[in-house]
């Protein structure tokens, strides 16, 4: 399993990800090779492609954001 902590919240494209569940939130790819970036607390870009049916949370801690994702979804 994967994560990270971002100060920054970002959007999804509507096409390509469903929101699945309201707290935490989770995402569902609905086509394979969604790619996100997300730049992380020290500045660190991460470029991430989900496979169809990967999922990632998304949860707001104390004023920034943790995304984690489980590595099997990735492409």
């Amino acid at each position: 399993m994967g994560s990270l902590y971002t100060a920054q919240y970002f959007d999804l494209k509507l096409d390509e990800w469903k929101r699945t569940f309201k707290f935490p939130v989770n995402f569902e790819c609905m086509r394979d090779s969604c790619t996100i970036e997300i730049v992380d607390l020290e500045g660190k870009t991460h470029k991430m492609a989900f496979q169809k049916g990967g999922t990632m949370k998304f949860e707001k801690i104390e004023g920034k954001f943790r995304l984690s994702w489980n590595d099997n979804d990735l492409t």
